[in-house]
């Protein structure tokens, strides 16, 4: 190669960093042998259910399905799956899948790597800023075995450990790239890793490592603020940048479009993005030893606080202002400050994320490569007052007390042992059950959290809830108003068959299936029931039905009068219910599909009566009837119109069901297709009839719907999402360029050597 990640490397150098390399690993291997194996998991619920889940559906997709899933059914009634922020689309865990097909072998190993990643890249960064080997170790064990790891990064998804063993890489090339000749090499180099914390799913501590790249280009525009100088640092921070968010851009655009219509497409309030800031009453077992101290923590032990004081020697030295800098705002920013307020108000993507006390990241950074100072400084004295001899010893003396208090004494994350689908029986009892169905979980209390799907979706079976930090509100709105108006009713439209839960419930819909073996130890208990019930009003997943309401108007008039007519109407699998937004959209024809129109709020104006005065002389329902006066619709009215729309439904058989594809055989019907999934919701779902592009109408507030005007014997529905599309273009074409780029640097090098040995 045409540079070096350490110029100049000797033999002795190279041996030593590959023995650092060996230790590092081992300790790594020592602290989690324990989950060596696929038997054995860390008892964290992040790990157990949302890992475990995401690469389930990654496995099952590739190797059952032949696909990439884009989208997955099996938690929140459908919903796209990379798009998620904190999923990663490319990651180690992705590759230990590929080569050994087992989900907990290949998280368990991630954690591991991941865990000797932290390390390494810390040592290679204090190395190159201080070249002293010594030194370099002492910060790289601080930084992997730090309170902040074992309070939080151990404990939480895999994605923080992943993005936080990313970083120290980003600095790491970045000052290669601001020190070196081939700033451009080493710039790409910065960018790859920063692309990595996003297809990672590490968007938490990307917006952090964000501000720590920034603060380093501005600490030495302000050091060295000449026009030559100030040029790098602006080309630097482009190709970063380009980089960046080319090799991300597979995951970044469909994050982006999904995040726009979830939960998080508005600034979270205030008191979210808070959190629970640190409190410095606490500063001992914050900064200096978190044992016995149960709240998150960036302890350094008290070797680590002596080193840290030695440090500050070298308080001239430009990597020490940024490392001082570093540790300043972290604490600023944790412990919710007016800076807190100034990063949410003015800071891009600080406003979309929660728990400020996350922050303390930036305090391991800057903590790391400080102790890495006061260790060489102590060294230094040391040598000074021919004291080196006892350099060595010193070393050992600081790595035995280090791992001691950092390693040994900290309280270890629980192991628990891998549960498998025939561990559950109620789950065995329903994978019998040839229907393609729902469960609603009720021993989960709350609409969003872990109620068992990561175990349902390796028997087939999909939740009607799910887990995460992102969801759509629309969907929850649903399952919210279901509670308070007929829940089996609108559970059963969702196509929710059997209901679980922790507790006996006396429902005349509900019919009682068994009581069950049960885990009150286990981290996703409610996955065992015990008690299972089947709905009665449960709606299969496919028919068709000639019976069509439309209810146009407003958004929530449409939608709560669609609501409305949901819990009224006492057999409403018999028909669907089709949202638009204006009567004008539809032409006489259009119209002539559906028993009955419904006028909401904002659903007419000047031009509509003549349509909707052909429509009701073929024999439509038009409520309120307008043409007689009427501006409300009554209780007569609405028996009326359940009188009208009490028709019948065909089924309708699904030849294939994957990730990104269904497709129903409708052998020759004529009608409303209505299908139990919300394709209708997300953009990058289409509906095909012999090839040709059908629209996907919104229906039941909740799912989809296809008029079907007969002589098709098929309908494929396909989710072909353009922003991922168009970002893997983007994505590839950055790789290519990148590749090509570092083909050129080795020829390159492989002609100057062979002109220079002619010589």
């Amino acid at each position: 190669m045409a540079f070096n990640i350490f110029k100049s490397e000797s033999s002795k150098n190279l041996r030593w960093h590959l023995l650092v390399a060996l230790v590092l690993f081992a300790i790594s291997i020592i602290f989690f042998y324990k989950i060596i194996s696929n038997k054995n998991v860390i008892d964290n619920v992040h790990h157990i259910n949302n890992l475990a889940f995401l690469s389930y559906n990654i496995k099952d997709g590739i190797f059952n399905q032949g696909t990439f899933p884009l989208w997955t059914p099996y938690f929140f009634s459908g919903i796209p799956l990379i798009a998620i922020p904190e999923h990663y689309i490319f990651d180690l865990n992705l590759i230990l899948i590929l080569l050994f097909k087992d989900i907990y072998l290949a998280m368990n190993l991630s954690i591991i790597l991941y865990f000797f990643a932290a390390g390494l890249g810390m040592y290679f960064l204090v190395f190159t800023i201080l070249g002293n080997k010594k030194s370099a170790f002492i910060s790289a064990l601080i930084y992997m075995l730090n309170g902040f790891m074992h309070s939080f990064l151990i404990p939480a998804h895999i994605n923080l450990l992943e993005s936080y063993a990313i970083i120290p890489f980003v600095i790491l090339f970045t000052i290669k790239a601001i020190r070196g000749k081939n700033s451009l090499a080493y710039s790409i180099l910065a960018g790859i890793f920063f692309s990595m914390q996003i297809l990672m799913g590490g968007v938490i501590f990307f917006f952090y490592t964000a501000v720590l790249f920034g603060l380093l280009l501005f600490l030495h525009f302000i050091l060295d603020p000449k026009l030559k100088n100030i040029k790098k640092l602006v080309l630097i921070g482009l190709i970063v940048l380009i980089v960046t968010l080319g090799l991300s851009a597979v995951k970044l655009l469909p994050t982006m479009e999904f995040v726009k219509q979830s939960s998080r497409g508005s600034a979270v309030n205030y008191k979210e993005y808070l959190g629970y800031p640190i409190s410095l009453k606490n500063s001992f077992n914050l900064f200096v030893s978190n044992i016995g101290f149960n709240d998150v923590s960036g302890s350094i032990g008290v070797a680590g606080l002596i080193l840290l004081i030695f440090g500050f020697a070298s308080f001239k030295k430009r990597y020490f202002i940024f490392s001082l800098i570093l540790i300043i705002l972290a604490i600023l920013l944790a412990v919710g400050s007016p800076i807190a307020k100034l990063f949410f108000d003015y800071m891009p993507g600080f406003s979309q994320m929660r728990h400020i006390e996350r922050a303390l990241v930036l305090f391991e950074i800057g903590a790391s490569i400080i102790i890495g100072y006061g260790s060489l400084n102590l060294f230094s004295k040391l040598e000074r007052k021919n004291l080196g001899i006892y350099v060595n010893v010193i070393f050992m003396v600081i790595v035995i007390g280090v791992l001691a208090e950092l390693m040994m004494l900290q309280h270890k994350s629980a192991i628990a042992k891998v549960i498998e689908p025939k561990d559950i029986e109620l789950l065995e009892f329903m994978s019998k059950d040839s229907d393609r169905f729902r469960t609603m979980n009720l021993g989960l209390k709350e609409l969003v959290g872990t109620s068992g799907y990561v175990y349902y979706i390796q028997k087939g079976i999909e939740d009607a809830k799910g887990g995460g930090g992102i969801w759509t509100d629309d969907y929850i709105n649903y399952l919210a108003v279901a509670d308070q108006l007929n829940p089996t009713r609108l559970w059963g439209l969702i196509n929710v068959k059997y209901v679980v839960s922790d507790r006996q419930i006396e429902s005349p819909q509900l019919e009682f299936a068994g009581k069950f073996n049960e885990c009150k130890e286990c981290a996703v208990w409610q996955a065992f029931g015990p008690y299972l019930y089947r709905n009665k009003d449960y709606v299969e997943k496919t028919y068709i039905t000639d019976t069509g309401v439309l209810v146009v108007g407003d958004g929530k008039a449409a939608r709560d009068m669609v609501y409305i007519l949901l819990a009224r109407n006492t057999n409403p699998g018999n028909s669907v219910i089709i949202q638009g937004s204006s009567i004008n959209d539809y032409s006489a024809d259009d119209l002539k599909k559906f028993k009955a129109v419904i006028l909401a709020r904002n659903s007419i104006d000047e031009g509509s009566s003549a349509l909707l005065k052909s429509y009701s002389n073929s024999g439509g329902l038009v409520l309120p009837d307008i043409a007689n006066g009427k501006s409300t619709i009554g209780e007569a009215d609405l028996a009326n119109l359940f009188k009208k729309i009490n028709g019948s439904h065909n089924h309708v058989d699904i030849s294939l069901f994957s990730y990104n594809k269904l497709i129903a055989d409708i052998s020759n019907k004529k009608g409303f297709l209505v299908l139990g999934e919300r394709y209708s919701f997300f953009p990058g779902w289409s509906a095909r009839l012999n090839g040709i592009k059908v629209p996907i109408l919104k229906a039941n507030n909740f799912i989809s719907s296809v008029y079907i005007d007969g002589n098709y014997e098929k309908i494929a529905f396909e989710y072909n999402s353009r922003s991922f599309y168009i970002g893997l273009y983007i994505t590839l074409m950055i790789l290519l360029l990148i590749i090509a780029y570092f083909l050129f640097l080795m020829m390159r090098k492989f002609k100057t050597k062979k002109s220079n040995s002619t010589i």
